[in-house]
C-alpha cells in the first residue's frame, strides 16, 4: 500500500511538473484573446542597401511585436509578398513560427562565383495564415 501510495504521488508531481506550452501572445493582449497558435504583430517595411559598395536600395517587409522586429520569410510560409502588402503598417492577428536562421536561402559556390555571398542570420516568421 506504502509503494502504491509513493507511485501516484511521484505520478502527480511529475504530472504537475510538465505543463503543455502554448504559444505566446504578441501584441497587446487587451484587445482581444488569442487563440493558441495565434500572433499578433504589424507590417512595417525597411529598406536596406543591397551591399556595402552600392547605393542601391531593397524593400524588405518584418513584423513588428512587442519586443522586436521580425523579417518575414515567405519561402518557408504560406502568404505571398503581394498578399502582405495590402497589410502594410496594420496590425494582424495571424499563424505562424518565429524562428532564427538564415533569412535567405544559401547560394552554393560555383566556377563563375567562387565566393558565395554571405548569408544574413537572423530572427525571422514564417506566416501560414492571416486571420485579420
Amino acid at each position: 500500500m506504502k509503494k502504491l501510495t509513493s507511485v501516484i504521488l511521484i505520478l502527480l508531481i511529475s504530472l504537475s511538473a510538465c505543463k503543455t506550452t502554448e504559444s505566446y501572445s504578441i501584441g497587446n493582449s487587451n484587445s482581444g484573446e488569442l487563440k493558441r497558435n495565434q500572433h499578433r504583430g504589424i507590417v512595417i517595411e525597411k529598406s536596406r542597401r543591397i551591399s556595402r559598395s552600392s547605393d542601391e536600395k531593397i524593400s524588405e517587409y518584418f513584423l513588428r511585436t512587442n519586443s522586436k522586429d521580425y523579417y518575414v520569410k515567405y519561402d518557408e510560409g504560406y502568404i505571398s509578398y503581394e498578399k502582405l502588402k495590402a497589410y502594410l503598417n496594420k496590425e494582424i492577428i495571424f499563424k505562424g513560427d518565429f524562428k532564427k536562421g538564415p533569412l535567405e536561402k544559401e547560394i552554393p559556390a560555383s566556377i563563375s562565383n567562387p565566393i558565395p555571398p554571405k548569408v544574413r542570420i537572423g530572427d525571422y516568421v514564417a506566416i501560414y495564415k492571416i486571420y485579420k
